[in-house]
């Protein structure tokens, strides 16, 4: 076999093995309350671990879910929406879609009225 060809069979074979590295999947995040009821139009971001400037910020749909396409890995998920306090959470991403569900607590109550007529 001459020398050219066993260059190509040996990066055929390191790119085969290697693309599963690289391969994005999608992590479906749920924005919920403490009472498992969706929290519609909440923002939601995803931060890579292992490279801190990989940052996602999508605003999740009237069902409270957002999609990401991720690669495997360590993810940082974090949510917010007006009336609620942020939530974070720690994931680990494998090979397959994953899937995560996020509850928000109440920040509190309305406390007194703003009058805005003159």
């Amino acid at each position: 076999m001459s020398q050219t060809i066993r260059r190509l069979l040996l990066l055929s074979l390191i790119l085969t093995c290697a693309a599963p590295l690289f391969a994005q999947v999608t992590l479906t995040v749920s924005v919920t309350d403490a009472g498992k009821k969706p929290i519609p139009f909440a923002s939601v971001q995803a931060r890579d671990f292992s490279d801190s400037s990989r940052n996602v910020h999508l605003v999740a749909d009237s069902n409270g879910i957002a999609r990401f396409d991720v690669s495997a890995g360590i993810w940082e998920i974090g949510a917010s929406s007006v009336n609620f306090l942020p939530g974070k959470k720690t994931l680990r991403v494998g090979p397959g879609p994953a899937r995560l569900v996020l509850a928000l607590d109440a920040s509190g109550t309305l406390r007194g009225c703003l009058n805005l007529s003159h």
